[in-house]
C-alpha cells in the first residue's frame, strides 16, 4: 500500500514545518537512546523529539511545529523520536511509499498518494499514531480532512475511513474548537 503517516497533534506536522522551512532531510527513529546514538555518530544533525510532551535532555528541538523554523533548521539533517508519531513510522518501515500527512498538507498528500496508487497500482492505507497507540481525535479527523481531497479521484473506502471523512466534514467549521476537546489536545494545553 500507499501509506499515510498521521500524527497530527505535532509529529508530523513538525516533519512538514521543517521541510517547508528548508531541512534536508529527517530521520524518525524510535527511541531517545537511538536518537543519540545516531546523533554520536552524526554531530552535525539536529536532535528533536519529546517524551511525553517534553523535549529531552540534550536535544537541540522540541516536537512543536512553532520550533522548526528556517533560521534553526534550512540546510539541515534533523533526527527525531517521539512518543507516537516515529512509532508509527516504525510500523510501516519496509512499505513502497510512506508519506507524511496533516491537515498542512492535506490536499499536497492527498494527490499524491493517488497518483502513487494509480501508477502503481497499490492501495491507499493511513497509519494513525494516535496518543500511545490508542485512538486520537486529532489524527482520524486529520485523516478525513485528506479523504476529503481524494473527492474527484474514484476510490473505495473503508468504513472507518468513510467514518472520518464524515465526521471531519461535520467538524470542519469549528474545527480548532473541536480538536481542542481531544485528550492529546488537552494534555498539549496542561503542558
Amino acid at each position: 500500500d500507499v501509506v499515510i503517516v498521521i500524527d497530527v497533534l505535532r509529529c508530523t506536522s513538525s516533519i512538514i514545518s521543517a521541510l517547508t522551512n528548508g531541512a534536508n532531510t529527517i530521520i524518525p527513529v524510535q527511541t531517545v537512546s537511538a536518537a543519540r546514538s545516531l546523533a554520536a555518530k552524526h554531530p552535525q544533525y539536529l536532535l528533536a523529539g519529546e517524551r511525553r510532551g517534553v523535549k529531552p535532555t540534550g536535544f537541540i528541538l522540541g516536537n512543536s511545529p512553532l520550533e522548526f523554523t528556517r533560521n534553526r533548521v534550512a540546510g539541515k539533517t534533523v533526527i527525531m523520536t517521539t512518543t507516537s508519531g516515529t512509532a508509527a513510522f516504525a510500523r510501516v518501515k519496509g512499505h513502497p511509499y510512506v508519506l507524511v500527512g496533516a491537515f498542512l498538507n492535506a490536499a499536497a498528500v492527498a494527490q499524491t498518494a493517488i497518483t502513487l496508487s494509480e501508477l502503481n497500482h497499490l492501495n491507499i492505507s493511513f497509519a494513525l499514531s494516535g496518543k500511545r497507540g490508542s485512538f486520537s481525535l486529532e489524527d482520524f479527523l486529520g485523516a478525513g480532512a485528506i479523504i476529503h481531497h481524494f473527492a474527484l479521484a474514484e476510490l473505495t473506502y473503508s468504513d472507518t475511513a468513510y467514518a472520518s471523512l464524515l465526521a471531519f466534514n461535520h467538524l470542519s467549521p469549528t474545527l480548532y474548537a473541536s480538536l481542542c476537546e481531544g485528550t492529546h489536545a488537552q494534555t498539549l494545553i496542561d503542558l
